[in-house]
């Protein structure tokens, strides 16, 4: 089963963006950046790790940070970056980082991480 990690500690955002990715994937998943970064170092976990969503608010780590940290960590994951496109700059030379700029609907965010899931896993066919 395909996890999704969704890190925004914006409660509101969060809730709408968890809603909207359950109507597709069964296991979404609310943390924080430091929560999915000790995450990320569970070897099961990250067998199943499909996409990580990173929004912009998380108290003592900008959403850039998190970004590159994470793409240092994990290279071929996907990861779509929601946000101020200036705020959310991060080098994504195997294209696997995605940024939008805020607001997205519900249904957008869904197509996209279908989009993104889908083209990861033609890739590692």
């Amino acid at each position: 089963m395909a996890i999704i990690l969704l890190v925004d500690d914006d409660p509101l955002q969060a809730f709408v963006r968890k809603t909207a990715l359950e109507k597709f994937f069964p296991d979404v998943r609310r943390v924080s950046g430091p929560e999915a970064l000790c995450l990320i170092e569970q070897s099961q976990f990250v067998e199943q790790l499909a996409l990580v969503i990173s929004g912009t608010h998380m108290p003592g780590l900008s959403s850039s940070e998190f970004v590159a940290e994470l793409s240092s960590r994990l290279p071929w994951l996907p990861v779509l970056a929601l946000g101020d496109q200036q705020k959310t700059e991060v080098d994504s030379p195997n294209g696997l980082i995605q940024r939008v700029s805020q607001p997205i609907s519900g249904e957008e965010l869904l197509q996209l991480s279908r989009q993104m899931i889908g083209q990861h896993k033609a890739s590692a066919a």
